[in-house]
């Protein structure tokens, strides 16, 4: 009986994955051995300068967006394609603003949100500004996590929140959303439904750590041998609200959760 093995062929950036406009990339392709043919090529940001036909390869990065590399390969007679899409160059685009209203587009007079930054897929970003209040007279926040609270005006007809991300090459352009305040006063919790306490292993990439931090932005719980899922209720914290930071290796990502035993 012979048994075929199907070569595991992949690129792993190895070097920062934000790259500033002129800045160089560098790329290994894992599962490389003897007797594979490999070509590098890049995308029309991407420029190989060194390392064509070998299992490392550099790239000089221009403009703004994300830096495509592929590798064409040739292996015991077939053909293989990798590609890799990690590697940001320049800001940020601009960031997409969720959080507990949602779809919804009005909010209360004088009442208070959460809102985080949506579907960042990279572990670059090292401030988070954002700027909330009437349309006209905005203040603003500088937070180093993916989430904040804000209040809504106390007077007036809308209720804006803009952001801005920072990466090694500067702030992204902002994003914004505009709620209509509805009358009736201050809400008594939060428009859309927080999510109660639960297991983080759906429908992603296992975990290997965790930070609990209160709605002030405390560290109140880490972990960093988390091995693939995590339950909120499985530490001392008191029932209340937390944002989780989960990190699987390569992302990190937020939530905002409810404990409630």
């Amino acid at each position: 009986m012979y048994i075929t093995i199907i070569p595991n062929f992949k690129i792993e950036p190895i070097s920062a994955l934000a790259v500033c406009s002129g800045g160089n990339a560098s790329y290994k392709l894992a599962g490389y051995g003897i007797g594979l043919d490999v070509e590098w090529r890049g995308s029309a940001n991407m420029t190989l300068i060194s390392g064509q036909g070998t299992a490392n390869a550099i790239f000089k990065s221009t403009g703004n967006g994300a830096g495509i590399v592929s590798a064409f390969i040739k292996y015991k007679g077939e053909n293989f394609i990798c590609e890799n899409s990690r590697v940001w160059i320049g800001p940020e685009a601009s960031p997409t603003i969720d959080g507990d209203l949602g779809s919804i587009n009005t909010a209360r007079l004088n009442s208070e949100y959460g809102f985080y930054a949506k579907g960042l897929p990279r572990n670059t970003i090292g401030q988070y500004r954002w700027g909330y209040g009437a349309k006209n007279s905005l203040k603003y926040i500088e937070t180093d996590i993916n989430f904040v609270v804000l209040k809504s005006p106390s007077s007036g007809t809308s209720f804006m929140v803009t952001l801005s991300v920072e990466n090694p090459c500067g702030w992204s352009p902002p994003s914004s959303i505009v709620y209509r305040i509805n009358s009736g006063g201050k809400d008594k919790g939060p428009v859309y439904p927080l999510k109660n306490a639960l297991v983080i292993d759906e429908d992603q990439p296992e975990i290997k750590s965790v930070k609990i931090y209160n709605l002030s932005g405390v560290l109140v719980y880490s972990d960093n041998a988390v091995d693939g899922s995590f339950d909120i209720k499985s530490t001392v914290l008191t029932d209340g609200v937390y944002i989780i930071e989960k990190f699987d290796g390569e992302n990190r990502t937020s939530e905002k959760v409810m404990l409630k035993r």
